[in-house]
């Protein structure tokens, strides 16, 4: 497990790395999960709605949704995986 800060002091020291979110018991592509693209505005989704906004809005959504989270590089492809779990997940 790690901290928000660890993940995203991670992000930022590889920016040429692509993201994986995963939620859950989805990690590493057992039910999906989906990459986070850094580049552009994208529609983000909350309850009640949506808002435009950037990679680190929807990292931030990510993290502050998830209750913990565990995080794995790979070095060779170039991507970070980000496992967030929630409060469920943990019982």
């Amino acid at each position: 497990m790690c901290s928000n800060e660890d993940v995203r002091k991670e992000v930022a020291n590889h920016p040429d790395y692509k993201v994986h979110w995963l939620a859950g018991f989805a990690w590493k592509g057992a039910c999906g999960g989906r990459e986070l693209k850094r580049e552009g505005m994208r529609k983000i989704w909350r309850p009640g709605g949506s808002f435009m906004g950037t990679f680190d809005d929807e990292l931030n959504k990510c993290l502050n949704w998830a209750c913990a989270q565990d995080m794995e590089i790979d070095h060779d492809k170039k991507t970070i995986f980000i496992n967030g779990f929630s409060e469920n997940d943990m019982y």
